[in-house]
């Protein structure tokens, strides 16, 4: 009898660790357990994917919602994925800040997804967050200037919850190849139940949406700019 057979007869909610120094693959982990955690070899745990199966979810609810059948505290932090975490072997390396291809509609896997098992800065919650629209101070600024772009957090769930908000950045017209995007600023607040938080990331263009040369020298280009948090983007013009 196979690990997860094992596991879904006993009916058992089962933690996974691993402890591993490279990329793997974690297909049977991801079906069979309620929780993963994954650390670096020899070092104290400082990446987690932490998933529930679809029958320990509670009806209604949300796939960010972990091991909602049991809460341990009324307060729970969130564990969230350092890098990319694969389907299969095959299909590393997979990594969220990539560059993107002049040939778009190839480099793309033909058996298998290309997209990873678990991406970079997923993670789940004993409560839900809801993401409002991001706004800016200015939607055009100069090469000098500054901007602030500010984005709502809800607490949807039941329970008081930390969320960390990731803020990427994307150029998609570029002098040289960039990554599709780069996450530049991260904020973690602590949002009660029901509670409303606001995230702001001040931007410098030279330093946040900026890049380095074939020289070693930092530039920033005129064009437009794409600025992401949740599911959300919004358009920051640099002239």
């Amino acid at each position: 009898m196979e690990r997860r057979e094992r596991l879904a007869f006993h009916h058992r909610p089962a933690q996974h660790t691993r402890t591993a120094g490279r990329g793997d693959a974690k297909d049977w982990q991801a079906d069979s357990i309620v929780a993963l955690e994954r650390q670096a070899a020899g070092a104290v745990p400082h990446r987690a994917a932490v998933r529930c199966h679809p029958r320990n979810l509670a009806a209604g609810n949300s796939r960010r919602t972990a091991c909602s059948r049991y809460p341990h505290r009324a307060h729970q932090s969130i564990g969230q994925a350092g890098d990319d975490l694969s389907i299969l072997h095959g299909q590393i390396p997979v990594y969220y800040n990539r560059r993107g291809s002049a040939r778009r509609h190839q480099g793309f896997y033909q058996d298998i997804t290309s997209n990873p098992l678990y991406s970079f800065g997923y993670g789940l919650s004993y409560t839900t967050f809801e993401y409002g629209t991001p706004r800016a101070t200015a939607t055009t600024i100069g090469k000098d200037g500054t901007v602030t772009v500010g984005v709502e957090v809800t607490n949807t769930g039941q329970y008081d919850g930390t969320e960390t908000v990731h803020w990427y950045v994307s150029d998609p017209y570029c002098s040289i190849t960039r990554p599709l995007k780069e996450l530049k600023y991260f904020e973690k607040q602590l949002i009660k139940a029901g509670e409303t938080r606001k995230f702001h990331f001040h931007i410098d263009p030279l330093r946040d949406l900026g890049y380095v040369d074939g020289s070693g020298k930092r530039f920033v280009e005129s064009g437009e700019y794409v600025i992401s948090v949740g599911k959300e983007q919004i358009k920051i013009e640099v002239k």
